[in-house]
């Protein structure tokens, strides 16, 4: 493909993202829980490992999905015992999600296993190529945030 095209750039780097994060999630899904769960759940594992509890609003909100796809995530998450749902006691038409035993577990295995997993993919780039990557990548996340706002 030529450079001079429109959109070259742009094109190309879609389909490398797209792969790139394909990838990731491909490694990630084999890792945990023996393909079982989705990057979604991992994403609410990592969620609620942050802040131990979240409300069921709340956890639509920020991966930005309806409360019907959050149902569907954490029911799934309830049943492997990941997360136990109750209502809050200050407001009972609330629902609280919390990390149990085995989600906190789990929350720290899949960091550890994320770690391993983007120390393997990038061990073909010098630590100078990793540092230029970073900034460029927090560049574009900044960027991202600050037209969403």
């Amino acid at each position: 493909m030529k450079e001079n095209k429109p959109f070259h750039y742009e094109t190309e780097i879609a389909k490398t993202a797209g792969a790139l994060h394909r990838e990731l999630a491909n490694r990630l899904n084999r890792m945990f829980a023996g393909g079982k769960l989705t990057i979604s759940h991992m994403i609410v594992l990592e969620l609620l490992n942050e802040k131990k509890c979240s409300n069921m609003s709340e956890i639509a909100k920020i991966l930005d999905l309806t409360m019907g796809a959050v149902t569907a995530i954490v029911d799934k998450m309830v049943e492997v015992q990941l997360v136990k749902r109750g209502h809050s006691e200050e407001d009972r038409r609330i629902v609280e999600v919390c990390l149990t035993k085995k989600g906190i577990d789990t929350a720290k295995k899949v960091t550890k296993n994320r770690l391993e997993i983007i120390k393997e993919v990038f061990s073909v780039m010098t630590k100078q190529e990793k540092q230029q990557y970073l900034k460029l990548l927090n560049k574009v996340y900044n960027g991202l945030r600050n037209r969403k706002q």
